[in-house]
């Protein structure tokens, strides 16, 4: 990014992800098929550890995509079609573009960000829970309920493995929501499900 002047307090730079997505929202922003632009941010996997307000994102998570950024891409044929992708900038490339935008220039000590990492035992504890309620206590029950006792004394490790697995296949389909972020009007970080 580039600082317009010391006393202006802007600077301009290609968009965020967070801020392309608001002003395609906000204004209509566009993109002509077969095009990418090129954004700000480096290349992530999925959103830990990145800004809440909209910044870019200026870490880098390897070395392998030091010559990357983050990008739109349009599909050839399909206007409304768009995909976050990732280009090189240290060569010129066929029908990738940028824009710029002017942004005020933020301090880092302001901003909050989405933790990098969850809570590991939490996330354990709850999917034991998950397992247990839709896998296992099921798969004892029904034999119980529909007369087979002796099968749920006698096949307990069929019963405890068909349970486990159709718990774990049920993460496949369902879980409850993980926390969401936001910044609240006073500028606190709040979290809520």
């Amino acid at each position: 990014s580039r600082v317009v002047s010391k006393n202006s307090g802007f600077e301009v730079r290609p968009p965020s992800h967070a801020e392309w997505l608001r002003a395609e929202e906000l204004y209509g922003l566009d993109l002509p098929c077969g095009f990418t632009e090129v954004l700000s941010d480096f290349p992530h996997a999925n959103y830990r550890g990145a800004p809440l307000d909209g910044r870019p994102r200026t870490t880098n998570e390897s070395e392998a995509f030091e010559h990357f950024k983050s990008a739109i891409a349009c599909h050839p044929k399909k206007n409304n079609l768009r995909i976050k992708s990732h280009v090189t900038v240290d060569r010129p490339q066929k029908e990738v573009v940028f824009r710029l935008v002017m942004v005020q220039e933020t301090r880092e000590e302001t901003c909050h960000y989405v933790p990098d990492g969850s809570d590991l035992r939490s996330n354990i504890i709850q999917e034991s829970i998950w397992i247990t309620l839709l896998g296992i206590i099921p798969s004892f029950t029904i034999p119980i309920l529909r007369g087979f006792s002796d099968y749920a004394v006698d096949g307990w490790v069929n019963l405890l493995f068909g349970g486990l697995c159709i718990g774990f296949v049920s993460g496949a389909f369902w879980r409850p929501k993980t926390k969401t972020y936001e910044v609240d009007a006073n500028g606190e970080l709040t979290s809520f499900r």
